[in-house]
């Protein structure tokens, strides 16, 4: 179970989040979605501490922290261990191929044998249709198979929660689809996610649990079915936003 409670984050020019309590349901998926500038990306980021609450409560397994207090190196490993992120950007290693970017932190880090890690990899590169890219370096690579790449190099360590911040942002809608596909599959094989995304249709759906945020409150949680079909006027000029009609415009 991962819930925060009662969540503050001050930037100082009234941007941030503003007593947030939210519970994030093991083996299921939760879409956070909302308007730019709404705290969205802000609270994923605050479930990894890579934005660091003023105060709140934070639990997490057997983690309990109170956030008002600053929290020590080795609490924020404690929570980030259990955690994987993949960022807008793909962020992996140019120097280094395929296979070397997704064995890098199972050996290192997990010490798990090289020889494990790489059939792991290979496994795992398989199931994304990517294992003929293994031996190739990230720059001779599409933005969809990099982005593909970063959520092998993830799933590859195994953590209990996987993190998505608008992974398909910056990729063109053909290519987006590559990447939507593999993170349907772990929402399918019911692995714990947490996504940010701007696609409505991919949010109707892959979530499990809809999380809607605006001036850094949460506005809605809860059933998707609900938010789609009978959403507050808030939320369906918000959805309606989403779409354009020029017969209408």
């Amino acid at each position: 179970m991962l819930k925060l409670t009662q969540i503050n984050k001050d930037f100082g020019n009234g941007h941030g989040l503003h007593d947030v309590s939210v519970e994030f349901p093991a083996n299921k998926t939760t879409v956070i979605v909302g308007p730019s500038g709404s705290g969205k990306t802000t609270l994923l980021r605050t479930i990894d501490f890579l934005e660091m609450p003023d105060s709140g409560q934070y639990e997490f397994d057997d983690l309990h922290y109170d956030l008002s207090r600053p929290l020590t190196k080795q609490e924020v490993l404690a929570a980030r261990k259990k955690l994987g992120i993949v960022f807008q950007g793909y962020n992996l290693f140019p120097h280094l191929t395929v296979l070397a970017n997704i064995t890098e932190g199972p050996v290192h880090v997990l010490k798990q044998s090289k020889q494990d890690a790489e059939a792991n990899a290979m496994s795992l590169l398989q199931k994304v249709g990517l294992a003929d890219k293994a031996n190739v370096y990230p720059d001779q690579l599409s933005g969809g198979q990099q982005q593909r790449i970063a959520i092998v190099r993830m799933v590859a360590m195994t953590p209990e929660y996987m993190l998505f911040d608008e992974p398909t942002s910056a990729l063109d809608p053909e290519l987006e689809v590559e990447v939507l596909k593999v993170i349907l599959e772990l929402a399918k094989m019911q692995d714990s996610i947490v996504i940010v995304t701007h696609n409505m249709d991919f949010a109707r759906g892959v979530a499990d649990k809809i999380v809607f945020v605006e001036d850094g409150k949460i506005e809605y949680q809860g059933d998707p079915e609900q938010f789609f079909a009978q959403p507050t006027p808030r939320i369906q000029a918000f959805l309606a936003a989403g779409t354009f009609d020029p017969k209408q415009a």
